[in-house]
């Protein structure tokens, strides 16, 4: 069910989520409902230089790889990444 997905997916340190379907219309459903820095969708490759690297609740609060110090705070950024 959608609430045993978000259960499981949910922690105390809200870093990355890795979620595998082939319904988008479910992890789209399911990533509303967790606090995350990166998601990767049917997939694991979600670090890049070029993007941010971050997480929120006990991972910390903002992403490296942001240009502007002001715009951080006021932010919460992720990054998601889907495969084919």
């Amino acid at each position: 069910t959608d609430a045993e997905a978000i259960a499981l997916a949910s922690s105390p340190y809200g870093l990355a989520v890795y979620l595998y379907s082939h319904d988008h219309h479910f992890t789209a459903s399911i990533t509303e409902h967790l606090q995350m820095g990166m998601l990767g969708i049917n997939t694991t490759d979600i670090v890049r230089a070029e993007w941010p690297f971050g997480g929120c609740l006990e991972s910390g609060r903002g992403c490296e790889g942001m240009p502007e110090e002001s715009v951080r705070e006021s932010l919460r950024l992720s990054v998601t990444v889907t495969s084919a």
